[in-house]
């Protein structure tokens, strides 16, 4: 248990996070030409979404600990 965060951050180090944001943008990008969305609606959702990750990263903390 005690290996578990270097563990992580081992995987997350390896995960190719550069192509997989410009992928995202990419796929945002062609979502947002497609359906009337508004970059307030994105920014919005983006808000939302930091938020919820943010306690759920606090809460996987606690229970790591």
């Amino acid at each position: 248990l005690g290996k578990l965060p270097q563990q992580v951050n081992d995987y997350l180090s390896t995960f190719n996070w550069e192509r997989q944001v410009s992928s995202a943008k990419e796929k945002l990008t062609t979502f947002t030409k497609n359906y009337k969305i508004t970059e307030n609606d994105i920014q919005t959702a983006l808000d939302n979404a930091k938020i919820n990750l943010n306690e759920k990263l606090s809460q996987l903390q606690t229970y790591v600990i």
